[in-house]
């Protein structure tokens, strides 16, 4: 039997393939259109997100100025599309944020033809030039397409598309006549999917303003690097009143010099911050002293006033090196008046303050202030130093309720006015050199007239002078007196007190020790430790003093009134620079510093000691051993005078050896060359010597002149003596041995006599004349050192 075809199942396999084909077309849709415009949405809105996260992070950038506060801003690099049960996604979208400049110090920010008054212009003389540049974010969508770069720089926040730019954050640099200027530092690379934050942080930043004006070359101009022209910035000048042209140049790095002049007319108050952000943040370190407060202050005789000043970086803040910093404070050369302390360490606000006494004459009396130092190259016109001014009256205390007073007298009544001179009861200037010995007599009375009333004296400058007896009672005629022994020339308070009423003189030495250096003390090496004579025969061994390798004069070094003996010694253990009491009541002695993250001293050669930076405060001048000159100050630690970039064998010491009216600092060289350093620069003798270290403390008295000179021993064991221009003498003789010279009026003379060893070991001194006697000691006896070649210095007495 034949059955017939079906084709009953034919129209169900027709619609089932229809189907399947409609739902692969309608998924081919879904993927080829709605995931697209679905993601598209999405990387659009996370644009959104992203910009406004880029204004958030505008606003940390631009807000730091006045705070210390560092800040995190997150900032979302991509995004993430929505999970899908069948149709794919492309890969997750990214992002990159990256600074732009911030390295190329040709991406820059200035300030031109501005000045600033007081000791602020000092910094401000000249043009300003800061490293800036900006922060980009950039999108890497997949959908999108020519989306904008988010882009900061010059406290603008704008999108930058491929036709045209929209700012999103209009700036905030020019405000009338307020200029705050924000420049950017560090460096940002990272480009991911997701989050990354960013931490901007304070370098300097306070709410310190400078005003500023145009000085004569011009009105003040801003000039700054932008990757826009001057064609945006154009907006400045039709909405800034103080804004006057606005100009630009391409620089061909993709940046514009915009140039933004200001009116002249017009004072300006300017805030400079420094932001960080990212890896290599560089701080900033000391780029000027200004006053704060002080400078012109009136003060009575007797009283004190405070001196501030401030310390600050290029954007007018505290600068990072602060706490490393030593600012100096002296009185001025021909000026009176003493200062507490003539060293500061600045505080967090990078301000110090020194307290000045009148203790001198009347009228106006200056105060120099530096952190780079003060000696003869002081000038207080470059932004490093300050000269402060103080007006000091006449006046004294009459005790307030005390039921009487206490008042100097003027010295005249009691010394020849032969050497005084400019004297009253309040001030008087005595030439030593003139007087027939080194003490003045200085009388107080008290009114009504009292007998028997106990009275004080001080002084508050010992290293000048002293003063004794230190107390005394009034005799019948109500009065007392006391006497000021002279020591070095300089100004001097003294001050007398008695039941709460209390007096001061300001006094003037001058030409102490022209007839002779002030000192007698002979300082050697007797075997295994220190050993001194004094003229009149006095010695002293200094026990535990480990074989002395190097020897310094005698000085006070800290202020304490007991003078002491620097010395070098390398036995057992490191290097060290020790002083000991010269008196020899300290007991051991006292390490000032070794190797020990110091430099090493040198074991040979010879040390200087002085004031070179006139603070009032002698230092220790000595050679390491890499050959560099080093000082020790008490209260600052050891320091390379770098200035001296040439190798140094020995120290002579510290005197005004060119005549300038400052300290210079006199060493021979490696060449044995004697030289001399001012502060600032060195300069040459033309002298040299066969051994460098055959060299004495610098004198004004050697040969009958006042003329600073050296002097040192000849290759053929004569004397000579050099001033600053060369060979200025010669002394016949075969005696010395080449080895350290002291330089004293030993026979009290009054020229100064030239201390050495001969030959054998032996002390003895010479005058200008070659004629040489022994060293004696109480007894008698010559003195011999053991010829252990450490030579002899000659330096204060205890």
């Amino acid at each position: 039997m034949e059955l017939a075809g079906d084709r009953r199942g034919q129209s169900i396999q027709i619609g089932a393939i229809l189907l399947f084909s409609a739902l692969i077309i309608a998924f081919a849709s879904y993927q080829a259109f709605v995931v697209p415009n679905q993601n598209r949405e999405v990387e659009f809105n996370h644009n959104q997100g992203v910009q406004s996260d880029m204004q958030d992070l505008r606003n940390a950038i631009v807000s730091v100025g006045g705070s210390d506060d560092a800040r995190s801003v997150t900032v979302q690099l991509g995004t993430r599309y929505p999970s899908r049960l069948a149709a794919r996604n492309p890969g997750p979208p990214s992002g990159s944020l990256d600074t732009v400049g911030t390295t190329d110090d040709r991406v820059d920010l200035t300030i031109e033809n501005a000045q600033a008054s007081g000791e602020t212009g000092d910094f401000w003389n000249e043009s300003q030039r800061y490293n800036t540049g900006g922060i980009t974010y950039s999108p890497n969508y997949n959908v999108y397409t020519n989306p904008p770069d988010t882009v900061y720089e010059q406290s603008v926040l704008y999108n930058r598309f491929p036709t045209g730019n929209i700012t999103v954050s209009n700036q905030s640099i020019i405000d009338g006549t307020d200029i705050s200027l924000v420049v950017l530092n560090g460096s940002v690379s990272r480009s991911s999917t997701e989050a990354t934050s960013v931490d901007v942080r304070s370098v300097s930043s306070s709410t310190e303003r400078v005003r500023l004006e145009n000085d004569s070359t011009g009105p003040i101009n801003i000039t700054f690097a932008s990757t826009r022209s001057a064609a945006y910035w154009d907006f400045l000048e039709n909405t800034q009143s103080t804004v006057t042209s606005v100009s630009n140049a391409s620089r061909g790095n993709g940046f514009y010099n915009v140039s933004v002049e200001l009116d002249p007319d017009r004072t300006y108050s300017v805030q400079l911050t420094k932001v960080g952000v990212g890896d290599g943040v560089t701080g900033e370190d000391a780029a000027y002293l200004t006053d704060v407060e002080g400078d012109g202050a009136a003060v009575t005789q007797g009283e004190t006033t405070e001196l501030t000043l401030e310390v600050r970086d290029r954007f007018n803040n505290p600068p990072d090196d602060a706490a490393s910093l030593s600012v100096k404070a002296a009185v001025a050369p021909g000026s009176d008046g003493t200062l507490q302390s003539n060293s500061s360490v600045p505080d967090e606000d990078g301000q110090v303050t020194f307290v000045y006494e009148a203790t001198g004459s009347t009228g106006t009396q200056q105060i120099n202030v530096s952190y780079v130092g003060l000696g003869s190259g002081f000038n207080a016109t470059t932004s490093q130093n300050v000269s402060m001014a103080v007006d000091v009256t006449s006046g004294g205390s009459d005790g307030g309720g005390s039921a009487y007073s206490v008042l100097w007298e003027n010295p005249e009544t009691d010394n020849d006015k032969s050497y005084l001179s400019d004297c009253s009861d309040s001030s008087c200037t005595w030439n030593v050199n003139a007087d027939d010995d080194d003490t003045l007599t200085l009388r107080a009375g008290t009114n009504p007239m009292l007998e028997g009333t106990f009275v004080d004296f001080a002084a508050n400058n010992t290293t000048v002078g002293a003063i004794s007896p230190g107390d005394a009672t009034t005799g019948s005629d109500g009065e007392v007196t006391t006497d000021l022994t002279a020591n070095v020339n300089g100004t001097i308070g003294v001050y007398v007190a008695s039941g709460g009423s209390s007096d001061v003189i300001g006094l003037t030495l001058e030409n102490v020790g022209v007839g002779g250096s002030p000192v007698g003390l002979a300082i050697y090496r007797d075997g295994r430790n220190l050993a001194s004579v004094e003229p009149d025969g006095t010695t002293r061994t200094y026990d535990n003093t480990q074989k002395p390798a190097v020897i310094g004069p005698s000085t006070d070094l800290d202020g304490d009134g007991v003078v002491e003996i620097p010395y070098v010694t390398a036995t057992g253990g490191p290097t060290r620079l020790n002083v000991v009491d010269a008196d020899g009541s300290g007991g051991n002695k006292t390490t000032l510093f070794d190797k020990k993250g110091n430099p090493t001293p040198r074991t040979d050669g010879r040390m200087g000691v002085g004031d070179l930076d006139e603070d009032g405060t002698n230092a220790v001048f000595l050679v390491d051993t890499n050959s560099n000159l080093v000082k020790y100050e008490d209260g600052e630690g050891v320091q390379t005078i770098s200035a001296i970039s040439e190798d140094v064998s020995a120290v002579a010491g510290v005197s005004d050896f060119d005549g300038d009216g400052s300290p210079d600092l006199i060493y021979t060289n490696s060449d044995q060359n004697i030289k001399y350093y001012d502060g600032s620069t060195t300069a040459g003798t033309g002298v040299n010597l066969n051994a460098a270290k055959a060299i004495g403390e610098p004198s004004s008295a050697i040969d009958g002149d006042t003329e600073v000179e050296a002097a040192y021993i000849t290759s053929n064991s004569n004397y000579g003596y050099a001033n600053s221009s060369g060979q200025d003498g010669l002394i016949r003789s075969d005696e010395p041995k080449e080895v350290p010279i002291g330089v004293s009026d030993w026979d009290g003379d009054g020229p100064d006599e030239i201390v050495f060893l001969d030959q054998n070991g032996f002390l003895k001194y010479a005058n200008a004349t070659g004629a040489t006697s022994f060293i004696r000691d109480s007894s008698g006896s010559r003195i011999s050192t053991g010829n252990t070649g450490k030579g002899v210095v000659v330096g204060a007495r205890p």
